[in-house]
């Protein structure tokens, strides 16, 4: 068998439209509420696809705070 010679190579297109949030098109979630435990000092976003993200201690936080300002 034998192959013919290969045509050029055309122009590249022009690139397509992002998506809204990312280049996959899907939306980034993002934090919408807070869950607040004020008995262990702790934070827990709630997300806009309605999943939580991990809860923030912020117990060490607070008590090194109360240390330099007392």
């Amino acid at each position: 068998m034998v192959r013919g010679a290969r045509d050029a190579q055309g122009k590249r297109g022009a690139p397509g439209v992002d998506g809204r949030n990312g280049r996959d098109g899907r939306d980034a979630a993002r934090i919408t509420d807070w869950v607040v435990n004020r008995e262990n000092f702790s934070a827990t976003p709630v997300m806009s696809d309605g999943s939580r993200g991990a809860t923030l201690d912020l117990r060490l936080l607070f008590e090194r705070y109360h240390a330099e300002t007392t």
